[in-house]
């Protein structure tokens, strides 16, 4: 399955995709810039300064864009061809 997750900084909207089809929208939590002082974590989560829930399958690749993908760009990248343009 291809996920695919859009933060609109802006409006604070939060957007899922699963296979390039939206699955969900949030309202995410507008808080103050920072800069992040190490790597990206995924398949674990932060709770009280401590971190859980360990993800316990397999991750075949990651790609983080800047900026806000719209409907198109998603289905593009679900479509797992290469393309140099995006």
């Amino acid at each position: 399955q291809h996920l695919a997750v859009v933060y609109n900084a802006f409006t604070d909207e939060v957007r899922l995709y699963v296979d390039a089809q939206l699955a969900a929208t949030a309202t995410g939590v507008r808080g103050a810039a920072w800069a992040a002082g190490g790597g990206l974590q995924l398949g674990r989560a932060l709770v009280d300064g401590a971190w859980v829930d360990p993800f316990s399958g397999v991750i075949d690749d990651v790609r983080v864009y800047s900026g806000v993908a719209d409907a198109s760009t998603v289905a593009q990248l679900a479509a797992m061809q290469e393309d140099p343009t995006l």
